[in-house]
């Protein structure tokens, strides 16, 4: 199974602890999808300032195709944080050069060679699901926190695997479940953190228990998920052992800081996180 991750990468930095990890939904959906054996590529803009050169450099060195990503002029995405009792809360996000995401003709005649397309609700790639769906490929989409009915509405037809989170989900979420796949998706995802994880699939539900571990940072658990998701589904693994795996990675997720490591400790302002 080949995957192409498209969108956001963004330097994950902690002030309190002076350290930036790479991070962006997508980027660490290619990162940890390959460590997991599937083979990917990620389509991304990053800043040509220190932050956005090691972002790069983690990506090479993890084996991700890289081959088609962009660089401006500019900074880099970057995201503040602080952890709190394990429990990651997102500061602030300057998206930098990455607002300016696009996609050219070599880059769309590239991506349609792949089997399945991840993208999120942050990538900016709204415009280009028609194209993807169109192509014949299998698109993954987180929508994160994102119900809104016009969205939705928008976006759906063009999805056959559509990831939530159950914050900020409102009424019943099998019925909200049923609804999403009424639109288009074959599978629906909600993720629930602590109470576990939700999915629909062939007309029918099905449960699995988040795992107990003892939580050093929730960073990038929801991309852990997503990411063995998408590979053991690549695998061909039942629904069952899908979640129990995917749901296992993100636990393991939540043992380590960062998303997938690689932190590394800023001095000053020399990774433009002033």
């Amino acid at each position: 199974m080949k995957l192409v991750c498209v969108g956001d990468n963004v330097a994950d930095f902690y002030p309190e602890e002076g350290i930036l990890y790479p991070g962006g939904s997508t980027y660490n959906v290619a990162v940890l999808a390959g460590r997991y054996g599937t083979r990917t590529a990620y389509l991304g803009t990053f800043g040509n300032d220190d932050a956005g050169q090691y972002l790069l450099e983690v990506l090479k060195e993890e084996g991700v195709d890289c081959s088609y990503v962009s660089i401006l002029e500019g900074k880099n995405a970057i995201g503040r944080i602080i952890n709190k009792g394990g429990e990651s809360q997102v500061l602030t996000v300057d998206k930098g050069v990455y607002r300016d995401f696009s996609l050219s003709e070599k880059d769309l005649e590239f991506i349609k060679d792949f089997d399945y397309l991840h993208t999120t609700v942050y990538s900016y790639t709204e415009s280009y699901l028609p194209f993807f769906k169109e192509k014949g490929l299998a698109v993954s989409f987180d929508y994160s926190f994102m119900s809104s009915i016009e969205y939705l509405a928008r976006t759906l037809p063009y999805v056959d695997i559509a990831f939530f989170s159950a914050v900020g989900l409102e009424g019943d979420i099998k019925e909200f479940m049923k609804e999403v796949s009424n639109s288009g998706p074959e599978q629906v995802i909600v993720t629930m953190g602590k109470e576990g994880v939700l999915a629909y699939y062939g007309q029918e539900f099905y449960y699995h228990p988040a795992r107990q571990v003892e939580v050093v940072d929730t960073l990038g658990a929801g991309d852990a998920f997503i990411a063995m998701y998408l590979t053991a589904l690549g695998q061909g693994y039942s629904i069952e052992e899908i979640l129990e795996k995917a749901t296992d990675k993100a636990a393991e997720c939540c043992t380590m800081p960062g998303t997938f490591g690689r932190g590394i400790t800023t001095q000053g302002d020399g990774f433009s996180v002033s």
